[in-house]
């Protein structure tokens, strides 16, 4: 009986150490790094900071793309995969296409960096989704939440106050989630 105890506990630490959190998305947080988000519902835990100095970010889950005000960088895993030199003109929107793979930025001045389906992102006058969907909330939002939702994933967004950043979980049953590690 000893060596069967023995023998599952052996089982056990080996295999915890091939066990990780499932990756939720990635969140710009209060400092303005990029970090992953890892978890489930109501017991999130932040990750270290893929990318630093970040204005504005939007991810898919398995992507982020961020801004840095000079650069755009598309992040995955906790791996920068792409980067380029921003044009002169501060970021309005992201898009995402299947798999969440980027698929356009769009500047405040009207031109986008467009994703083909093969090869390298090209500035453009026009994106493919010109408006993304505006996700309206029924929850009432925390005091002071400031500027437009971000995207963490599908069926999540990120509020943000001076203080404090919020997971929102969107759908019949809304709740909005404290992320206080998001601020260290």
């Amino acid at each position: 009986m000893r060596r069967i105890t023995l023998l599952l506990t052996c089982l056990a630490l080996g295999a915890a150490g091939q066990i990780s959190l499932p990756q939720i998305g990635f969140v710009r947080d209060l400092a303005g790094s990029l970090r992953p988000v890892f978890g489930v519902a109501g017991a999130f835990m932040v990750g270290e900071p893929v990318l630093a100095g970040v204005v504005s970010a939007a991810s898919s889950g398995a992507y982020a793309v961020a801004s840095t005000g000079s650069e755009i960088v598309v992040v995955t895993g906790n791996e920068i995969v792409w980067r380029r030199e921003a044009p002169d003109s501060a970021v309005e929107a992201f898009g995402f296409g299947a798999g969440g793979r980027p698929e356009w930025v769009r500047f405040v001045n009207g031109t986008c960096l467009v994703w083909p389906s093969k090869g390298e992102p090209k500035m453009a006058s026009f994106c493919k989704n010109e408006a993304p969907s505006r996700m309206q909330l029924s929850s009432r939002l925390p005091d002071r939440v400031e500027g437009e939702p971000e995207t963490l994933a599908p069926g999540w967004l990120v509020l943000r106050s001076a203080t404090r950043v919020y997971l929102v979980r969107t759908g019949p049953d809304e709740t909005i989630y404290e992320l206080p590690e998001a601020a260290q």
